[in-house]
């Protein structure tokens, strides 16, 4: 693009190169790059917009006046690129007839890029960082003594940490975290007694007698420490002496 600002041309006259539309990457930027050539001590303004939606031109992303010099240099601006939008190059006639402007060589990127000049910046953008997973912190001690159980192990979403609004590592910025089973020395197991068995038969078969019946400490035995069935135990009177008479 070339603005000519000799006659008939007459300050503040515009020229405008409009883009097509352009998709969005699916990228949170995109690098506008160009060359421009601003000599002369009437030079105008030359601007870039990003219409996104809303009135023409847009909204101004980078801004420049007043010349710049015999030499071609290299121009760039960020671009949000989260929706779809036309790019609009706009130059304007200074003061006088010395004051051309050109601008040439459009390439567009993926990814942030600084503004050049920074002088021309008109936009706040900041490049964003996505978090990325750290390094999982050591593996916990087992969740139990004894038997079955489980070890757990975390991670942050922290090298690095999102900045400027970029995305993070899961949706709840809550961490990562990892179990696998372990296991411990077998657990005691107490005593427990069994069920009564059938009495047994009468001692006798006539006249008084008695008849019992008897239960186990093996459901379960005791293992590994565990401690026996309960028991009760008693004390009695001494039992009498007996006297033995020598003869």
């Amino acid at each position: 693009m070339f603005i000519e600002s000799s006659a008939p041309r007459v300050q503040n006259e515009t020229a405008w190169l409009v883009s097509p539309l352009i998709q969005s990457p699916g990228t949170h930027f995109q690098c506008f790059q160009f060359w421009y050539h601003m000599k002369g001590l009437s030079v105008g303004q030359l601007n870039v917009y990003q219409k996104q939606d809303g009135r023409f031109p847009g909204n101004l992303v980078w801004s420049l006046s007043e010349q710049q010099g015999p030499d071609w240099l290299s121009g760039q601006v960020p671009l949000d690129a989260t929706v779809g939008f036309k790019l609009v190059v706009e130059a304007t006639v200074g003061s006088g007839y010395e004051g051309d402007i050109a601008v040439d060589d459009f390439n567009l990127t993926t990814g942030f890029c600084s503004s050049l000049p920074v002088k021309a910046s008109r936009t706040n953008l900041t490049n964003t960082v996505d978090g990325k997973w750290g390094s999982w912190y050591p593996w916990s001690v087992c969740s139990t003594t004894c038997g079955p159980g489980e070890m757990s192990r975390h991670r942050l979403c922290n090298n690095p940490r999102p900045q400027n609004g970029g995305l993070y590592c899961d949706v709840n910025d809550k961490g990562e975290e990892d179990l696998i089973g372990c296991q411990g020395p077998p657990c005691p197991i107490k005593g427990s007694w069994s069920d009564w068995s059938a009495w047994a038969k009468c001692s006798v078969t006539c006249g008084f007698g008695s008849h019992y019946r008897n239960r186990s400490c093996d459901h379960p035995a005791p293992a590994h420490g565990g401690v026996d069935c309960e028991t009760e135990s008693c004390t009695k009177e001494p039992c009498p002496s007996r006297v033995v008479h020598e003869i």
